[in-house]
């Protein structure tokens, strides 16, 4: 199939909405935004499937649930779909040597990051990562959190883009086998790669 031929069967796949187009950014960095498609619930019917995908909110909020819970199985780690504990469900709930994490996949840079840490936290997970859809979802949930959170959990929560949760993960299983735990501050995540120090 050429590449106009594929160009107009996507455009006609969005148009007729059995698939939503959006543009994710992984990493920081210039050129490293792209786009992707995610099958609608209108798509899992028009191809005779129910949706397989768990989890709530859109399409691309299922991909990243998804995304991260594979990659969570993929090193061994329990992982969760939403996942509930004490009353409240995280987009995906996992452990890492004995400690609860939560992950929280956002894609708009709303205020309700501030009450989903916080029940999070009274939920009892030891820590909180909101894995956000790009740079400026970030930045905003960033500022959100910085401003509306206890200075003492602080230290409980981060905010990242997806490739570098899964770095912040590989650091975490690495560094706690050789009794060292990283620590990424929400200032140095601002202004750098998200090296992990």
């Amino acid at each position: 199939m050429g590449v106009s031929k594929g160009n107009r069967i996507k455009k006609l796949v969005l148009q007729s909405k059995l698939a939503l187009e959006e543009s994710i950014q992984l990493e920081r960095g210039r050129g490293k935004l792209f786009n992707t498609l995610c099958v609608t619930d209108r798509g899992m019917a028009f191809l005779g499937r129910q949706n397989e995908r768990p989890g709530k909110g859109g399409p691309l909020h299922r991909d990243f649930q998804q995304r991260v819970h594979g990659q969570l199985k993929a090193w061994r780690l329990p992982s969760t779909i939403e996942a509930y504990r004490n009353g409240k469900a995280v987009d995906v709930g996992f452990e890492i040597n004995g400690k609860s994490w939560a992950a929280e996949v956002t894609t708009t840079c709303g205020k309700n990051e501030v009450d989903n840490l916080t029940k999070d936290l009274e939920a009892g997970f030891d820590q909180v990562v909101f894995i956000a859809k790009d740079l400026k979802v970030q930045a905003g949930v960033q500022r959100h959190l910085a401003n509306s959170c206890e200075k003492r959990t602080k230290s409980q929560w981060n905010v990242c883009l997806l490739n570098e949760f899964f770095t912040l993960v590989e650091c975490e299983l690495n560094i706690r086998t050789e009794g060292i735990s990283p620590k990424m501050s929400h200032d140095e995540q601002d202004n750098t790669d998200a090296d992990i120090t």
